[in-house]
């Protein structure tokens, strides 16, 4: 089962975001590109020219590639550093030869590939087992797993720093150098700095697939029983592996992180169209001491730490079900726990557990990001997604690098230990480094990685959705829809028998408390459905009401729709509204006005400028759960 972990994780998984990550560079540059045509510059031929000399480079510098004394891990890096050297050169040649190419987007590109260089160098310096990083922590896990545990996460920390520093510089730099090309240029530099850290996937795709293609060879040894020396040559290989797996998430989250700051500034260029369109003020940046861009930035940032929390849970959940699994098989194969001849485990049930958990705990964690962007828009409007992807990036950059390095970093540290040192294997610091890789693993193989595309999901559900987001009716509707159907998720959920934690904690718990915990999960459930429903019909009936002109009808005295909102002066009463006409128009207005201030500003006479959505938001979600 790890061995075909390792194919579908580190090959097709870290291969499709590497996918990811350089299709949506390459269309955001090719976007702003065709929006600066006719500027005397040769944007689009540009990227297409700078992208397959990108390819021949990696093609010549994989060649290059030789295993000397010093190993396989200077090796593969000594292959990077040629391939960029060779892609330097071959865009010089072309920006020098082909007429429209210009000097200035050659820089950004060049900034952006070195910046990754850059960042690969120090992702190897915190992950290497020959370094000093990994020898501390093997040292401190002679102390216990704890201290093992908490240097990793040190460690991981720090060595975000050079990272975010270098996307920081490197984005800088490419914005400065092509600003005075003209308008929408600069957004145009950062895109082609991104386009210049991904140029070289080639390469950095295939030093990726060297990490999975050794450790599969050191578990065919051990199962194979090849003896220790084998299985010490594959782990020597495999500690390798482990630091240039780092070194590519490294690229890749970088290249993500510049890849959505030209997204962002396609984000706005999508809104812009959408506020011209509805007449409204076009945005020209995002004031951080704005409520609405705050507040969009304070639920951006937190969600790439709830989508990590629920794929690690997801990751947990699955272990379990493996281990127990692994013991039904030891209890009911006989034979197999005293290793007899001819007797072999089910691996299949094993792979079908990973593999059906993966998809099944994956599902949530996309959905809950898709659904916070769709209702921090509605929410907010396009200023508050302006704020919500920027917080999205920083924080999402962030815990992506610490988690890729903090887990490469334990499973570096307990391959040096297998090595010989600290003890060497089966000794306590062993033990310790084991917890620790076991800790890192989710880290480095799942939350960290998929961060990147989940960042990259978010910037372009915005930009897809920009133009939606200046339309409160229908944003009202889509936000009714999303409540009620969480609402109805959640009652079915408290519904389920099988849940697995209430049921274990009822199953230690004496039977009376068993029924009555399942009597309130009925009770909740039923009370959820109810008023999820009851808001849903009230509000849609409102809308029906209100979407209509009644002028003629409410005209006459004596009309049936004249003593329907006759009625409601009796419920306005208490407020100040003793006519029926204004009771109605507090109501009616809702829709026309597109804002409920006014009937804010009846019902409290201070007034509350608050938004449609904002009012929906509450209604849907607030008034459920309380």
């Amino acid at each position: 089962a790890d061995n075909v972990g390792d194919n579908v994780g580190d090959v097709a998984g870290m291969g499709a975001d590497l996918f990811d990550s350089n299709v949506a560079a390459m269309a955001s540059a090719l976007v702003i590109a065709q929006s600066l045509s006719g500027t005397g510059f040769n944007n689009v031929s540009m990227v297409f020219c700078y992208a397959i000399l990108g390819l021949f480079a990696s093609i010549i510098g994989i060649a290059t590639a030789r295993v000397g004394k010093k190993g396989p891990t200077s090796a593969l890096n000594s292959s990077t550093y040629v391939t960029t050297a060779i892609y330097l050169v071959l865009t010089a040649i072309a920006t020098a030869v082909f007429p429209g190419f210009s000097w200035r987007i050659w820089g950004a590109a060049a900034v952006g590939l070195l910046v990754g260089v850059i960042i690969g160098i120090t992702t190897d310096y915190f992950t290497d087992d020959t370094k000093p990083i990994v020898q501390k922590v093997a040292h401190a896990s002679s102390s216990g797993p704890a201290f093992t545990v908490l240097s990793g996460i040190s460690y991981g920390f720090i060595s975000a720093l050079p990272a975010m520093v270098g996307i920081a510089v490197s984005a800088l730099v490419a914005y400065k150098l092509c600003e005075p090309m003209g308008e929408g240029y600069a957004i145009f530099g950062i895109s082609m700095a991104a386009v210049g850290m991904l140029s070289i996937v080639g390469m950095i795709i295939s030093n990726d697939a060297y990490g999975p293609i050794v450790d599969n060879a050191r578990g065919l040894a051990e199962m194979g029983g090849l003896g220790e020396e084998t299985i010490r040559t594959a782990d020597e290989l495999d500690s390798a592996g482990n630091t240039v797996k780092a070194v590519t998430k490294g690229f890749s989250i970088s290249a993500a992180g510049l890849t959505v700051i030209s997204l962002l500034g396609a984000f706005m260029s999508e809104a812009n169209n959408a506020l011209a369109a509805a007449g409204r003020e076009l945005i020209t940046g995002f004031d951080i001491m704005s409520p609405t861009v705050f507040f969009g930035v304070l639920v951006g940032a937190v969600v790439p730490a709830v989508f990590s929390a629920m794929l690690i849970l997801g990751v947990d959940k699955n272990a379990q079900r493996m281990v127990a699994e692994i013991h039904r098989q030891f209890n009911t194969i006989k034979g197999l726990r005293e290793g007899k001849p001819g007797v072999k485990p089910e691996y299949d049930k094993c792979i079908d557990i990973a593999t059906s958990g993966s998809l099944r705990e994956l599902i949530p964690a996309g959905l809950m990001t898709i659904i916070a962007t769709i209702i921090v828009g509605f929410i907010g409007g396009p200023s508050a997604i302006g704020g919500f992807l920027l917080g999205n990036i920083v924080s999402g950059l962030l815990l992506a690098l610490f988690m890729s390095n903090a887990g490469g970093l334990w499973d570096n540290t307990k391959k040096y230990i297998e090595a010989g040192a600290e003890g060497g294997k089966g000794s306590d610091s062993h033990k310790a480094a084991v917890i620790g890789d076991t800790v890192g693993d989710p880290f480095k193989d799942t939350a960290g990685p998929s961060i990147n595309t989940q960042i990259t999901v978010v910037s372009l559900v915005s930009s897809l959705l920009s133009s939606v987001f200046e339309n409160t009716f229908l944003g009202a509707v889509i936000l009714y829809v999303l409540g009620t159907g969480m609402g109805l998720a959640v009652a079915a959920f408290l519904k389920k028998d099988d849940s697995v934690f209430l049921m274990e904690l009822a199953d230690i718990c004496v039977p009376d408390i068993l029924f009555v915990a399942k009597k309130l999960l009925f009770q909740i459930r039923q009370f959820i459905i109810k008023v999820s429903t009851t808001v849903l019909v009230f509000t849609l009936v409102v809308w029906f009401l209100s979407s209509f002109s009644f002028a003629g009808a409410v005209a006459a005295e004596d009309s049936f729709l004249a003593h329907i909102c006759g009625a409601l002066k009796y419920v306005f009463y208490p407020m100040g509204i003793t006519d029926w006409r204004a009771a109605f128009a507090a109501v009616s207005g809702i829709i026309a006005k597109e804002n409920i201030a006014g009937m804010i500003a009846v019902l409290f006479p201070e007034g509350f400028a608050f938004s449609f959505p904002s009012a929906c938001a509450y209604l849907t979600f607030v008034a459920p759960v309380s």
